[in-house]
């Protein structure tokens, strides 16, 4: 059984205990969790095999953010900070965040619709299309070399994918879903006019 030591962005000194489940997590990740009557992001500080708490007290960590974990430095840095001003570390590691990533709502709102292909679609698609349906064999090629793809890949496959997606969904061709956008960390540390760092995280999508 894992157990991970997670800081909240609330006023109360942390790291609090959290079953692991079955997610993984590594130092850095952020994840959602149940705190008294909400649920909250959180960011886990280390991953053990022992807690202090009773285990039957114990909640489970909800869900996982699709974020490569924050670097080590962002972390050094906050507990310096923290150190230096008296402050919690998990308001701290917060402070430095995008405001997107402090909301629990971050995996609907980055994450868009994939389709894949099923077995009736890869048995009967080749047979319906035309010899002259040169986009619509494009697409689906597209499908036969990747396991799912997203409506603007299709577009640059074939200019009026929607409409075929939707006609082929309705087929049972291909099925559809969510996926969170995998983004990934970077720290950025700026001077201000006293010279004095400071260190935060942006949001960058892999190229």
């Amino acid at each position: 059984m894992l157990f991970a030591q997670v800081h909240l962005d609330v006023p109360i000194d942390g790291p609090f205990d959290y079953l692991i489940g079955p997610h993984h997590v590594a130092k850095g990740s952020i994840v959602v969790v149940p705190f008294r009557r909400k649920k909250l992001v959180g960011i886990v500080e280390s991953v053990s095999d022992e807690s202090l708490v009773e285990h039957r007290k114990l909640k489970i960590i909800e869900s996982v953010f699709n974020l490569d974990p924050l670097p080590t430095s962002y972390f050094s840095f906050c507990q310096f900070v923290a150190r230096y001003y008296c402050a919690r570390l998990g308001q701290v590691l917060f402070l430095g965040l995008p405001l997107a990533i402090r909301r629990v709502n971050f995996l609907e709102r980055f994450s868009e619709t994939v389709f894949s292909l099923t077995e009736k679609g890869h048995r009967e698609i080749p047979g319906s299309l035309s010899s002259r349906a040169f986009g619509k064999k494009k697409l689906f090629d597209m499908f036969q070399g990747q396991k799912s793809i997203t409506l603007s890949q299709a577009k640059s496959a074939y200019s009026t994918a929607r409409a075929e997606l939707a006609s082929w969904s309705d087929k049972e061709w291909i099925t559809s879903g969510q996926r969170s956008q995998n983004y990934e960390f970077t720290s950025t540390r700026k001077f201000t006019d006293d010279q004095e760092p400071t260190i935060g995280i942006e949001l960058t999508e892999p190229q």
